[in-house]
C-alpha cells in the first residue's frame, strides 16, 4: 500500500523544508496517566521521553486534553529533532519512531487510565498545515488522533 501511495504522490503538494507560509512548526506525541509515571511509559515503549512532567500543569489552558493537573505527562516533542518548517516532516518523524514499536504502543493503550493524542503547533502567516495520505494513515495504523493548533499572525509589519 505505502508503495501505491507513493506512486501517485505526484498530484500532492510537494514537501518543502522552507515551507514558506510558516514560521516555526512542531509534532508532539503526548501520553497522559494518573497511575503511570513517565519512566513507566519509557520501559513499557523502550524509548525515552524529550519532556517527562510529573503530575502535570502543562502552560495551555485553553484545551482541557493539553492541561490535565493532576496527570503524569510523557512527551516526545519534534522540537529541534526536525528543523523542517513542513510538519509532514515532524509527522514522519514521530510515526517513524512509532511504528517499530506499534504493538507496545496498543498495549499501552488498553490501560484505562492512559490517554495519547498527537498534537501540532503551527505558526504561520496563511494558510496551514499540509498532510498527505501517508501521515495519516500511519497516525491511524498507531490509533492516535491528532490535534491542530494554528497561530495565524498574518503580515508582519516591521514599521509598527
Amino acid at each position: 500500500m505505502a508503495d501505491s501511495l507513493e506512486q501517485t504522490a505526484h498530484h500532492l503538494v510537494k514537501p518543502d523544508e522552507q515551507f514558506p507560509t510558516c514560521e516555526r512548526t512542531i509534532a508532539t506525541l503526548a501520553i497522559y496517566s494518573v497511575s503511570m509515571e513517565p519512566i513507566q511509559i519509557s520501559k513499557r515503549l523502550g524509548v525515552h521521553p524529550t519532556s517527562p512532567i510529573r503530575k502535570s500543569l502543562l502552560p495551555r489552558s485553553n484545551n482541557n486534553t493539553k492541561n490535565k493537573a493532576g496527570k503524569y505527562v510523557w512527551l516526545y516533542e519534534t522540537e529541534g529533532l526536525v528543523r523542517s518548517r513542513d510538519i509532514r516532516h515532524h509527522i514522519d518523524y514521530i510515526t517513524s519512531k512509532l511504528l517499530p514499536m506499534r504493538e507496545k504502543l496498543l498495549e499501552l493503550q488498553t490501560v484505562p487510565d492512559v490517554t495519547m493524542t498527537v498534537w501540532i503547533d503551527w505558526w504561520g502567516e496563511s494558510g496551514g498545515p499540509v498532510f498527505w495520505p501517508k501521515q495519516l494513515r500511519d497516525l491511524a495504523l498507531l490509533n492516535l488522533e491528532l490535534q491542530i493548533y494554528v497561530a495565524d499572525y498574518g503580515p508582519h509589519n516591521l514599521n509598527d
